[in-house]
C-alpha cells in the first residue's frame, strides 16, 4: 500500500506542479513554446496584421505564397489548415518570427493578414507576398535584381 501512495504522490506532484505553472494553456502549445515553435504570438498579434485582398482563390493564394516564401529563403516551421496560417522564421539564420493567415472572401478572392511581433519582419513578409502575389513580373524583376547584387 504504502509503494502506491507513493507513486500517486510522485505522479500527482509533477502534474500540479505543471498545471500551476501552465496556467491555463494547453499542453500542446505549452510545449510548442518550450522547443520555440510556438504560433500563439503571431495569433495575438493578428489584429495589428499588415492586410491586403488579392484576386486570387484561397488555395492559389496560400499556394503561391508557399512559393514566394520559399524562393525568398523563409523557413515554413508551422502550418496549420484549421488556422489558414503559415508560421515562418525570415530565413534559416533570422529566426525572426512571422504569421500569413488566409481568409476566404469570396471565390475569386482571398485576404493575406501579416503578422509579427517584429515591426520589421511584418512589413518585409508584407512586401514580399503582396508583391508576389499581386504583380509577379514585378516580384520577378526583383528577384533578378537581388540576385544581381549578390554577385
Amino acid at each position: 500500500m504504502a509503494r502506491y501512495v507513493r507513486i500517486f504522490l510522485l505522479l500527482m506532484v509533477p502534474s500540479i506542479f505543471a498545471i500551476n505553472i501552465l496556467g491555463c494553456a494547453k499542453v500542446r502549445e505549452a510545449l510548442k513554446c518550450g522547443v520555440g515553435i510556438s504560433t500563439q504570438a503571431l495569433e495575438d498579434e493578428r489584429a495589428n496584421a499588415l492586410k491586403k485582398t488579392v484576386a486570387l482563390s484561397y488555395s492559389d493564394c496560400y499556394q503561391k505564397s508557399k512559393k514566394i516564401l520559399a524562393r525568398r529563403g523563409a523557413y515554413i516551421y508551422a502550418e496549420d489548415a484549421s488556422k489558414q496560417m503559415i508560421a515562418i522564421y525570415i530565413s534559416q539564420e533570422d529566426t525572426t518570427c512571422a504569421g500569413i493567415f488566409f481568409t476566404q472572401k469570396d471565390s475569386s478572392q482571398t485576404e493575406v493578414a501579416i503578422s509579427s511581433t517584429s515591426t520589421f519582419a511584418k512589413e518585409l513578409v508584407a512586401k514580399w507576398l503582396f508583391i508576389g502575389l499581386e504583380k509577379p513580373l514585378a516580384f520577378e524583376d526583383e528577384m533578378a535584381e537581388d540576385i544581381d547584387a549578390e554577385e
